[in-house]
This record gives C-alpha cells, structure tokens and sequence, in this order.
C-alpha cells in the first residue's frame, strides 16, 4: 500500500483526459437520468459530482480503485439493467480520477524525462520554470528517499524546503526539525543509492539525522559547493569523496568519523572544512594539499578550518598543517553553531595504556604486568569496577578483536 502511494504521487500530475469534453457526455448518456436530481447523487456537472452522495465522496482523486463511481460502474451494478458503459469508458472514468479528477485537462506540456506538477507547496522556490516541469531523475530520488525513510509527504515537492531552477532540483534542506518548518520533520536513516542523479544539485543540508553512511553515488554530485551533515551517525566517506571538485563548505562536526579518505586532497575549491568532535585519531597527508586557511577565521569569527574533540593524539599520524594549526582544538557549539569554543583532542581514553592511541598486544601486556603488580590506572579498569583483573584483560582483547 505504501508503494502505491508512492507511486500515486507521480502518477497523474499532469491532467489528459477532459471531463467535459470525455468525462460528461459518459454520465450524460448513461446515467444523469436516474442520477440527475436523486439518489442523492448528481451526476449532471462536475461541481455536482465532486459534492458526492448521501454517502460521502463517490470520487477518490488520484485512487479509481477506492473511487465509489468506478467501483459501482466496473462492476456494473451502474447503469443498472443491460445499460452497462464500455469497457473504454470505464478505462477513461479511471484514468481521469488518477490523473486528480481535474475539471479539464492541462494545457501544459513537459519535455521529454520531465513531469508536469499542478500545485506546488506554499514554502517552495520554483525559477525559470512556469511551465511546473520537473526532471523525472530528481523527482525519483526524492520518492526512494521518501520510501526508504517511511517517511509522510503527499507531495514530493513538501519533502523538506527545495529550490528548483529550470526543473532542477539545486538546494535541499533536510534538516531534522520537529516541527518541520527548517527542513523535514521525521529523522533519515539512509540517503537513496540513485542521489547521485542529482547532478544539479549545489547545496545539500542534511543536519541533525541518523545517518550513517553515504551512497557510493553521492561523489557523483560535481554541482555540491555546500555540504552539512554534521550531528548524524557517519563513521566515514567514500574513497572518491575528493571527486566532488566544486565543494566550497564541508561540515562533518559531531559524527563518528574514524578516517578521511586520502582524495580528500583533490577538493581544490574548498573554504571551509569543519571535522570537529568525531573519533579521528589519524588525517591522510594529502589533507594539507586543501587550500585552506588553517589559522583563520572569517568576519563573523567562524573558522576556516577546525578540528578539536577527535583523538588526534599521536604526532606520527597527524599532518603539519593540521598539528600546527592554531584551530587543532577548535569546535563550534553543537546545537546553535553560534560561537567557537576550545575543545581540546580526547587522548586518555580506556584501554590505552601506552598512550599511543592504538589499542593492541603492547597495551595487553601492560594491562597483565599491572594485575600481576596489583597497580591501577583508570585507564585499565575497563568495566569500571576500582579493581585491575583478568576481566579487564578479557574486556580488551575482545575490544580489539571487534
């Protein structure tokens, strides 16, 4: 049933049939003579027709199959007697209930690969597109969005706020937000496998989800300039990230990213990029390949660069460009992005005894000396309980063995 819905969505946004022309002369022949003044129902106009009957609505826009009037005249239980319509007749009644039972057909007409769409949400930015045509390819990302996520639009245009331009999709805010009013109002999980169609598309916002990962295809977006997902569930990027050329502003703040791939030296255009507060504890060398302002910040105090709150504690795996940065242990505030605070790198975490950073045999060893020496050090004590035993050495090799 959902899919159906889905589909019910693209299915008829552009009207063909005419209900004067086709639709009428059908009720007029065969039905306004019992159902022109009775039975609560009139059939003589379309005004009439869309009041109903003494029953409710006998046509469901976009749904013949719920539709009251098909269901009656397909079965044949309308007309009643041997006056029961064509089988062509009853195919064009469905068509024009699917099409949004419109009063006459539209006059407008889309290119091929585009669909024409009647009504457009109040909060949506339509340029250089009176015609309403959308390219088929990004409405159907937005629908495998809507499907994946189980996500409660009847419009694809209401999913978040999007601004077209010449029937392309070229920003797209989803943004969680309860109430909906700054992007969507229900979190993703996932983004669809086809988002890289989206070959228009210049700014993307996708803060405040769960995602956790990004399709293989999102490094086919060559028109993102602006990307923010910061506060969701990533722990990395596709290898081809460094493919997105024309990508000005990256936010990647409050994830649990782990590593960045090596092209991420490729982006040759980038401003500004934002890897604050996830779990890296090492940055390729090509990172400092970015053209970046590492110890800069903008006229409104934001910076260009900023790492603070990962675990980039081991000198040997971090680059010059990002040690000797003056914002290495800079974030922004996580729920407003308002102000920069001093957010010092997380390098005394449990299990690390040797203080490498790398949990491994060197740190078993170290844990076993200290059970047989009766020590402690918080960071051995990997169930927390005050004590350093052979539980907590089970706790860590299983720790590195996940």
């Amino acid at each position: 049933m959902q899919k159906m819905a889905l589909l019910l969505l693209l299915y008829p946004v552009i009207a063909q049939v005419d209900y004067d022309s086709e639709i009428q002369p059908i009720f007029n022949s065969k039905c306004t003579q019992c159902h022109g003044n009775s039975a609560g129902l009139n059939l003589s106009s379309y005004a009439n027709i869309m009041e109903g009957s003494n029953n409710g609505d006998v046509v469901i826009p976009y749904d013949h199959i719920s539709s009251d009037l098909w269901i009656r005249v397909n079965s044949g239980q309308m007309p009643p007697g041997n006056n029961d319509l064509t089988q062509s007749q009853i195919n064009l009644i469905s068509e024009w209930i699917d099409e949004g039972a419109f009063p006459e057909a539209s006059s407008s007409s889309c290119d091929e690969g585009y669909t024409h769409i009647e009504n457009l949400p109040f909060n949506f930015v339509n340029i250089n597109n009176d015609e309403n045509c959308f390219y088929d390819d990004d409405l159907n990302v937005i629908e495998e969005l809507i499907s994946l996520n189980e996500l409660e639009y009847s419009n694809l245009l209401e999913v978040g706020i999007q601004f077209w331009n010449s029937g392309r999709i070229f920003n797209w805010v989803l943004t969680y937000s309860p109430n909906g009013n700054n992007g969507i109002n229900q979190q993703l999980t996932v983004l669809p496998e086809d988002i890289g169609n989206l070959t228009n598309l210049g700014n993307l916002y996708v803060e405040w989800n769960d995602i956790s990962e990004l399709p293989e295809s999102f490094c086919y977006l060559n028109s993102l300039t602006n990307f923010a997902i910061s506060n969701n569930l990533l722990t990395s990027l596709p290898s081809n990230f460094g493919n997105l050329s024309n990508l000005i502003f990256l936010d990647l703040g409050y994830n649990k990213i782990e590593s960045i791939p090596a092209s991420i030296g490729n982006l040759q255009n980038m401003m500004y990029f934002w890897i604050f507060n996830n779990e890296l504890s090492s940055l390729p060398e090509s990172i400092c390949d970015l053209p970046l302002n590492w110890d800069g910040v903008d006229f409104g105090s934001y910076p260009f660069f900023a790492s603070g709150g990962n675990q980039l504690c081991n000198e040997d795996l971090i680059p010059d460009c990002i040690e000797n940065s003056s914002n290495f242990e800079i974030s922004l505030d996580q729920f407003y992005y308002s102000f920069p605070e001093y957010t010092p790198q997380e390098c005394n975490f449990i299990g690390d005894l040797n203080g490498d950073t790398i949990l491994n045999v060197l740190d078993i060893v170290l844990m076993v000396n200290m059970v047989l020496d009766v020590g402690y050090a918080e960071e051995a004590d990997m169930n927390s309980d005050g004590i350093i035993n052979v539980l907590d050495v089970v706790i860590l090799i299983n720790t590195i063995l996940m």
